[in-house]
């Protein structure tokens, strides 16, 4: 999960993005637990306690802007006047 979500708190993802994001991590959770049952999937996704990658990129996302809002560097500051 860390290597499909790397760096994609600090981009703009359109919702097609963020699909084929949870679609990617469906199929590999398809492979892993060898069932092509959908329901199966999301259930063993809850009990293993494994958001959509969809989800979770809206929670770094928002962690990501915090820190940057809160950060006290010139490079963000010319950034922000921009």
């Amino acid at each position: 999960m860390p290597i499909l979500l790397y760096g994609l708190e600090s981009c703009q993802l359109s919702n097609g993005d963020l699909h084929s994001l949870d679609f990617t991590y469906n199929r590999m959770c398809i492979k892993l637990f060898k069932s092509s049952n959908i329901q199966l999937i999301k259930e063993c996704q809850g009990y293993f306690r494994c958001l959509l990658p969809s989800l979770n990129v809206k929670e770094r996302r928002q962690k990501f802007i915090s820190k940057y809002e809160n950060s006290v560097n010139t490079f963000c500051e010319y950034c922000n006047a921009l």
